[in-house]
């Protein structure tokens, strides 16, 4: 629905409401350090979870890649 944080987010995207609209957040060590949003109407959200959370897998391991790269750089 266009109400509360639906809207707000629409807002922030910038453009038109989604028909359809599927968020999964990034979650590290209990806090969410990002999202990934898909708004596409010409597929089936429902079918393409399984892929978008493999890649949430991936883009969270680059994130803790990075950050162990960092701390050795520290060091």
């Amino acid at each position: 629905p266009a109400q509360g944080a639906n809207l707000a987010l629409i807002s922030l995207l910038g453009k038109p409401a989604p028909t359809t609209i599927l968020i999964l957040p990034l979650v590290m060590l209990g806090r969410v350090v990002g999202l990934i949003c898909v708004d596409d109407p010409d597929i089936v959200l429902a079918e393409t979870l399984a892929e978008l959370q493999f890649l949430s897998s991936k883009i969270l391991m680059a994130f803790e890649l990075l950050i162990l790269h960092n701390k050795i750089l520290r060091t």
